[in-house]
């Protein structure tokens, strides 16, 4: 693909009586694929540290403000 390239198809949302053909529109951007694959490899780096036990799991969001109402 080349960077700034326009992409359009149609994909099928819905299933049986209610599936639909809706019109689906994107661009190509180098800059995005680099920043995502950059992210992606963090994210999978963070979970292999988890699953071998050299750091801790992060609490979630909702943990966290249920234990500042307590």
């Amino acid at each position: 693909m080349i960077d700034g390239e326009t992409i359009e198809t149609t994909r099928t949302m819905g299933a049986g009586a209610a599936a639909r053909q809706r019109r689906v529109v994107w661009q190509y951007s180098h800059k995005r694929k680099i920043r995502d694959n950059i992210t992606l490899n963090k994210q999978i780096e963070r979970a292999e540290q988890i699953a071998a036990g050299t750091r801790p799991r992060r609490r979630t969001g909702s943990s966290r403000s249920a234990r500042g109402q307590e």
